[in-house]
């Protein structure tokens, strides 16, 4: 799958991604970089409108892949989304959940 390959990437690298310009990521209104931090920040806002930074650890990053490995039919959080007001990562292989 190409988004665990740019995760991937991203860890072995150590270099931010913009996931919206990756080409096969349909961005609508949104602009997402991943970036390895020190600590799991989760995603926030970068301070413009529609900018977000998902920060997290490299063994994050690495727990991401395994749980996209097995979305299958359904859906999973990628990032905490504990609280409905916080941006979270939702995984979906068919775009719907």
């Amino acid at each position: 799958m190409l988004l665990i390959d740019a995760i991937q990437w991203l860890v072995y690298s150590k270099k931010d991604i913009w996931l919206n310009e990756l080409p096969f990521i349909d961005a609508i209104n949104c602009k997402l970089k991943l970036v390895i931090s020190d600590e799991d920040d989760g995603i926030s806002p970068d301070g413009d409108y529609e900018v977000f930074i998902c920060a997290l650890t490299t063994h994050s990053y690495e727990r991401m892949v395994e749980i996209i490995t097995r979305v299958e039919t359904g859906h999973n959080w990628l990032t905490p989304g504990e609280y409905l007001d916080d941006p979270a990562f939702l995984i979906s292989r068919f775009g719907s959940w």
